[in-house]
């Protein structure tokens, strides 16, 4: 169980935004998805849990509370990587880099897998970051020598 007063999918709902959303936990254990995004992953009304994994219900009913545990996170992971090309990414990547600047914020630490090579094309092609990013590469990126030094 995840009960941590995360957001849920009608609190997202609440935003009245078209596009599908997932916002994850700093922990990688747990994120929250709208109406879309649920529906784009297959986790519908009476879907199994994915293997260790948990799509948290609405009560007693079986509709997806919005909130997805542990190994139910790699189903997104799986979507993301099947319908995202890497300069796709590198885009969402600099844009965001650039609205959170003008937010004022100066740091941003994040997770993603294969992300290493992005932020460095990133600072080559605007001669640094706008801000300092703490970057944690996925063990099996390391182990593979896929991240470059930096």
């Amino acid at each position: 169980m995840c009960d941590c007063g995360s957001p849920s999918r009608p609190d997202l709902a609440a935003l009245n935004l078209p596009n599908s959303m997932v916002l994850s936990g700093a922990c990688s254990h747990i994120a929250v998805v709208n109406s879309c995004g649920l529906n784009l992953l297959g986790f519908t009304p009476g879907c199994a849990d994915p293997h260790g994994g948990k799509v948290e219900r609405e009560g007693d009913t079986d509709i997806p509370s919005g909130i997805i545990c542990e190994r139910a996170l790699q189903v997104v992971a799986e979507f993301l990587e099947k319908h995202t090309t890497l300069a796709m990414r590198r885009n969402y990547i600099s844009t965001a880099l650039t609205s959170l600047v003008e937010l004022g914020l100066t740091a941003v630490q994040t997770n993603d897998e294969k992300a290493w090579d992005l932020y460095e094309d990133i600072a080559k092609e605007r001669g640094g970051l706008p801000m300092r990013v703490y970057l944690t590469p996925y063990y099996h990126e390391i182990a593979r020598g896929t991240c470059t030094a930096p």
